[in-house]
């Protein structure tokens, strides 16, 4: 079965196979880290270590789904063109540098705040100048680029080889059976990106199962997170519906109806 499936479906799950194992690196860099699972449960270990790998295979799949599209309508000459060849060299390393980059920054977001990189992230971009001194006087910067230019030549040479390797071999299949290819890889990776057999999709809400905080942030996926806060990043009080239900609490908790105050007071004893 294999043998026979053709090798630019074979350079699709390739490389989303190794994006995945890139993206569950990241989630023991993460562990190892912080260790958010001390003392926890074996059994929300287990639910959080499933619920990861779910969240990571979704992100590998989204990764490279915008190129898996371009592979499928060319097909057999995406790898005979030499074109092809540098947008696929390019894609990947774009792709892979951008998810090192989140990562790092939710590390030492996490260090930072306890929780992860999310889209009140981008207040710091308020004052750059201020954060970026932060930055460099608090982590190793020049060393970190050094990693990324050494890391975007390995992605490089692993691209060609990817490239190289399917690419040597082809065998000719009709139009009728690269139809049926492509609409079974469609359904394949858009079932990974829905990643549930409900009638809901796989959602950073269901990372937060726990009482204890820090087996929900390690569930996370910090990328997936950050750009599913932006649902919720204005959110405020709203006014209207604190005056339709403050009556009720207050006369729930004995507070003064007429008016709200909103002032504590501390009264310390001398030791």
């Amino acid at each position: 079965m294999f043998k026979k499936t053709p090798n630019y479906i074979k350079y699709i799950f390739t490389n989303i196979f190794f994006l995945f194992v890139f993206n569950s690196l990241f989630r023991g860099i993460f562990y190892l880290s912080f260790n958010p699972l001390e003392n926890i449960s074996a059994l929300e270990i287990q639910k959080a270590i499933l619920l990861g790998i779910r969240f990571d295979l979704k992100l590998a799949i989204i990764a490279f789904f915008p190129l898996a599209i371009l592979v499928l309508i060319r097909n057999y000459r995406f790898l005979k063109s030499k074109t092809y060849k540098k947008i696929g060299t390019i894609y990947l390393v774009l792709a892979y540098l951008v998810l090192t980059l989140f990562y790092l920054f939710d590390l030492g977001y996490y260090e930072y705040l306890a929780i992860r990189l999310d889209a009140s992230s981008l207040r710091f971009l308020d004052d750059l100048k201020i954060s970026t001194q932060v930055l460099i006087e608090s982590y190793p910067v020049y060393k970190g680029l050094l990693g990324l230019l050494v890391l975007s030549f390995i992605i490089y040479k692993y691209a060609i080889v990817i490239h190289n390797l399917f690419s040597k071999t082809q065998q000719e299949i009709t139009k009728k059976i690269k139809a049926i290819y492509f609409i079974f890889t469609i359904l394949i990776l858009s079932f990974g990106i829905y990643n549930s057999i409900t009638h809901y999709p796989l959602r950073w809400s269901e990372a937060f199962f726990s009482k204890n905080n820090s087996v929900n942030q390690f569930t996370l996926n910090p990328v997936l997170y950050f750009f599913d806060s932006f649902a919720f990043r204005s959110e405020g009080a709203d006014i209207k519906k604190f005056k339709t239900y403050y009556p009720v609490i207050a006369k729930h908790l004995n507070l003064p109806q007429d008016s709200v105050n909103f002032e504590k007071k501390v009264t310390f004893k001398n030791p």
